[in-house]
């Protein structure tokens, strides 16, 4: 796992999709505009929205606001402000990428305008924004999920090192949505559960038609915290905004695990059906559904080959058709070779990129007894105080709450890096 991340590839790859954000013509897009950046720039800038024709869309304005240059070639706001972000950061694009995307303005006029390959490579001072110490947290928590069964207290200290990062992160845009679950995340695995549900609210707060968030608190609230009501909630919140296949999967779950609702995960299945029809990870879901939980062993054969065929180097769906064959189809042989090429696809990975239930632990219980004694962490000042000036190491928080909660993370007698998160009631992280 190490060798793949290495090198500049995780950081290009982050960077890409934060300049598709931004420049790309898509909805995500359309909401970052709208919902985060005007209003970071009233923040940091009051008043500078005061004079432009429209506030509803300024991406809009400055895709329509042209600047005559001494070449006599006009260049859009939008096209300059690559211009400037490009070099600010020190990107260094390939070829004549940079001059394209300059002269051309109609190049943005798609989902993702840049890929990787455009991308030649980063300056150093790239690696000290935000979306870098995101990236290299991002990469930490995962590879802590991987040695989780194996080495727990190495992957112990890997959680609290991505914290370091995503800290980092957060100093930097201290209301990224992306950063804040993302520290969620860590919090839930190392089973501090009402700091993980802070930074999960917090996220949403950030940025409230994020669907993912709404997702990620959905299934935080149904898997740690057995919240069935809320979690339903959440669950319909976030396939309201976007339908996606993680949620949408992981609702199907609830429907059938929390709600003991057979139908309603059937009728929601079929509803899905068409609309991922090229998506493995529904299609699998609808075969197992119609294998495991309303037998319909016809149809389950239908989406077991389908899923097959849309990605055929998928050790779960091997492993679960062939556990089909060999349990109805009876098709022993036809099993055993699949099951044997799971073996060698499981043998090629290095590890989930996905979060893991709950269940991998005893009980709640366990979890904090686990990370209770821990030295790698200790809460400081759980005030109850409401008082205006704030709890301590807060400095009279701006929105005045006061009683925070501080976090101190540090590397144990190893001396490692140290941070401290602010927390107040508010969820305002400083």
């Amino acid at each position: 796992y190490q060798r793949r991340v290495r090198g500049e590839q995780p950081y290009l790859k982050e960077v890409i999709h934060q300049l598709n954000i931004l420049f790309g013509k898509s909805k995500e897009s359309d909401e970052f505009w709208k919902e985060h950046l005007l209003k970071m720039l009233e923040k940091n800038f009051p008043g500078s929205t005061n004079n432009l024709p429209t506030t509803d869309n300024l991406k809009e304005y400055l895709k329509n606001y042209t600047i005559p240059m001494v070449d006599r070639v006009q260049r859009t706001g939008l096209s300059l402000m690559f211009k400037q972000i490009t070099e600010r950061s020190g990107l260094t694009w390939k070829a004549s990428v940079k001059e394209e995307f300059i002269s051309n303005p109609a190049l943005f006029e798609v989902a993702n305008p840049f890929t990787s390959l455009d991308l030649h490579s980063l300056n150093e001072k790239v690696k000290r924004v935000h979306i870098i110490g995101h990236s290299q947290g991002v990469i930490l928590r995962m590879q802590a999920v991987s040695a989780k069964d194996q080495r727990p207290r190495y992957s112990e200290l890997l959680f609290y090192q991505s914290l370091v990062k995503f800290r980092q992160s957060l100093q930097a845009v201290p209301r990224n949505q992306r950063t804040l679950r993302n520290v969620g995340d860590v919090f839930y695995h190392l089973g501090k559960m009402s700091l993980a549900s802070l930074f999960y609210k917090t996220a949403i707060e950030a940025m409230p038609k994020d669907h993912i968030s709404y997702y990620k608190y959905a299934w935080f609230m149904d898997v740690a915290m057995n919240d069935i009501e809320k979690a339903g909630e959440y669950y319909n919140k976030s396939l309201n905004i976007r339908l996606s296949s993680a949620c949408a999967c992981a609702y199907a779950e609830f429907l059938v695990d929390r709600k003991n609702d057979k139908e309603a995960a059937s009728a929601f299945l079929d509803r899905i059906d068409q609309h991922f029809a090229n998506n493995v990870d529904v299609q699998l879901h609808l075969a197992k559904f119609y294998h495991l939980v309303k037998p319909d062993f016809n149809r389950a054969h239908q989406y077991y080959i389908k899923a097959e065929q849309l990605e055929q180097d998928n050790a779960d769906t091997k492993e679960s058709f062939a556990r089909f064959l060999r349990d109805v189809i009876k098709d022993v042989e036809t099993a055993h070779t699949k099951e044997d090429e799971a073996k060698q696809l499981r043998g090629r990975t290095h590890g989930s990129l996905t979060v893991f239930r709950l269940s991998q632990f005893d009980n709640k219980k366990d979890i904090e007894k686990k990370t209770s004694s821990s030295p790698l962490i200790t809460r400081i000042n759980n005030s109850n105080s409401d008082s205006a000036g704030g709890g301590v190491g807060s400095s009279g928080d701006s929105d005045g709450a006061g009683g925070g909660d501080d976090v101190v993370v540090g590397g144990g007698s190893s001396g490692g890096e140290k941070m401290k998160f602010n927390i107040s009631k508010k969820g305002v992280i400083s």
